[in-house]
């Protein structure tokens, strides 16, 4: 009976150290983050969202935004950033649609409701803590709060 339980048991670890787990080198910017206000740099005019359900979803490669007031889509990037850089790459942005195969976005408009002026944008990591996030592209500086 011992024989067939420590067979059991092997055959379980070995089974488990076959599988290959991909991990996250984002530290804290993996997450998600709400979108609180949007401040426009040149003029000092701002656009407060506290009260907008817009939030930024970061995982591993893939950043997805996504407004849960139903009123923007939910669009999806890969991204580029390392913990040692002050810097946030997104590029190939697509529609989050997996029955369409997630279409590629021709049209930036529909990305500027996320603070998003740019098919490949790049924003500047300017704060990033367990609770907050502040990024700065171009003219506009988004403030995040982590939920």
């Amino acid at each position: 009976m011992k024989k067939i339980l420590f067979s059991i048991f092997a055959a379980g670890v070995l089974s488990l150290t076959s599988c290959t787990l991909e991990t996250s080198n984002n530290w804290r910017l993996d997450g998600y983050w709400h979108l609180e206000r949007v401040d426009t740099i040149s003029t000092g005019g701002f656009l407060d969202l506290s009260e907008k359900r817009l939030f930024w979803a970061v995982q591993v490669n893939l950043l997805q935004v996504i407004d849960r007031d139903y009123k923007n889509g939910s669009y999806i990037f890969h991204f580029d950033y390392t913990k040692k850089e002050t810097s946030l790459n997104l590029y190939d942005p697509r529609i989050y649609d997996k029955v369409q195969g997630d279409p590629k976005i021709e049209d930036v408009e529909l990305l500027k409701p996320y603070g998003i002026n740019s098919l490949e944008e790049n924003f500047e990591i300017v704060n990033l803590t367990g609770s907050g996030l502040v990024l700065v592209s171009g003219d506009l500086q988004l403030s995040f709060k982590q939920f």
